[in-house]
């Protein structure tokens, strides 16, 4: 199994140690609420690669996003959308 790719958009490797995780929310093409996975060296470097992916999904590249980064240090539950809107 290879690599996951979000809209079709691949990350370039960074050659870094340690990557940070970061879930994203935005509008994507209906009218309910989308998330993403970023996996990146930075929140800059996350915002620089959803921007792109939106993009290439054909989605508004300059709409305004909210990151959170996910600690992956302790196990945990971390809820990208439960359907209450």
């Amino acid at each position: 199994m290879g690599p996951v790719r979000v809209l079709g958009v691949r990350a370039p490797s960074m050659g870094v140690d340690h990557m940070k995780t970061f879930s994203c929310t935005f509008s994507g093409h209906y009218p309910v609420g989308a998330c993403a996975v970023i996996v990146a060296i930075d929140e800059q470097q996350a915002e620089l690669d959803m921007r792109n992916a939106l993009e290439g999904g054909n989605l508004d590249r300059y709409q305004d996003l909210t990151f959170v980064e996910i600690d992956t240090t302790e196990p945990h539950v971390h809820v990208l959308l439960d359907g209450d809107y």
